[in-house]
């Protein structure tokens, strides 16, 4: 029964994870852009937008307000992973 429980909370996260790609994807040129020009370096500025996608996602169940924009959301999370 557990592991059951398990799987359907992994099938859940990849479903919510797939569904934030594909709301995101509009904004990641932008994204790759602004994280280019903080690290100045390509490799750099790739892991520093992963890693603001993906603690912007983590964060998204407890501080999603939908009055705010997403962008301004994900650029604060990639400036804080700085």
């Amino acid at each position: 029964m557990a592991d059951r429980s398990g799987d359907e909370m992994q099938t859940g996260a990849r479903e919510a994870w797939q569904r934030y790609l594909a709301l995101v994807e509009p904004f990641r040129a932008d994204l790759a852009r602004y994280c280019r020009r903080l690290t100045g370096d390509v490799w750099d500025a790739e892991d520093l937008a992963k890693d603001a996608l993906l603690r912007a996602f983590g964060l998204l169940g407890s501080t999603f307000n939908p009055a705010s924009r997403w962008s301004s959301s994900c650029t604060r999370s990639g400036e804080r992973t700085r």
